[in-house]
């Protein structure tokens, strides 16, 4: 019997595959240039096994985001980590350590590129975030019980999704020329613990003469 963990592994594999090729033959041609079928052989594929990851070409080249693990997702409805910014990190850490394959995906550099030169992918670019902030908000409402549309899920949401571009996009510059870990909780927990600081430091307000009244 095959190992659930060892096929999960082996569809996200593919999957990387498919949008590694996606990428390459699009950054090199186009979008309008290239087909299905093409990105599938290149990536080694039949187009069936393309159309089990991705519905269209354009998902190929902006994938939607990993949906979290359900024994994560148990743990942070339940509150296992008490501090809900703590517990955002961790969540997001596992699902990029769970996503892998990151030394041999396409830099977001080059995918940025991509989407600049053919820009009838933006659209795709907004969706597959706007469907990760919903996942988000929909969490944060199991774990407080709020309303998926209370300004704190929405905050939560948008802030989880904010945060985890700002660290991917950390690690993305520190790979450049070298080899570099993939993104951990540390990564994440380095910008949580930054921004807890910037809400924790005194506000200060230009000094007026009427302060002096």
């Amino acid at each position: 019997m095959t190992n659930p963990g060892l096929r999960e592994r082996q569809r996200q594999q593919t999957a990387a595959a498919i949008h590694a090729a996606a990428i390459a033959l699009v950054e090199e041609r186009g979008l309008g240039a290239v087909t299905v079928a093409e990105i599938a052989a290149t990536a080694g594929v039949s187009p069936r096994t393309f159309f089990n990851h991705y519905r269209t070409k354009e998902e190929a080249l902006i994938p939607r985001v990993a949906s979290f693990r359900q024994d994560e997702i148990d743990a942070f409805v339940r509150g296992d980590e008490p501090d809900l910014l703590a517990a955002l990190a961790h969540l997001l850490a596992v699902q990029q350590q769970d996503m892998g394959g990151h030394e041999h995906t396409p830099s977001k550099r080059r995918i940025m590129r991509v989407l600049h030169a053919n820009p009838e992918l933006i659209p795709s670019f907004h969706a597959a975030f706007s469907g990760f902030e919903t996942q988000i908000a929909e969490l944060v409402r199991q774990r407080t019980g709020r309303r998926a549309v209370d300004l704190t899920c929405r905050s939560a949401a948008a802030l989880a999704s904010a945060m985890a571009r700002i660290a991917l996009e950390s690690w993305e510059e520190s790979r450049q020329g070298r080899s570099a870990r993939p993104v951990t909780a540390e990564h994440f927990d380095t910008v949580f613990d930054g921004l807890r600081g910037l809400l924790a430091a005194p506000t200060t307000h230009p000094t007026t003469e009427e302060d002096h009244a």
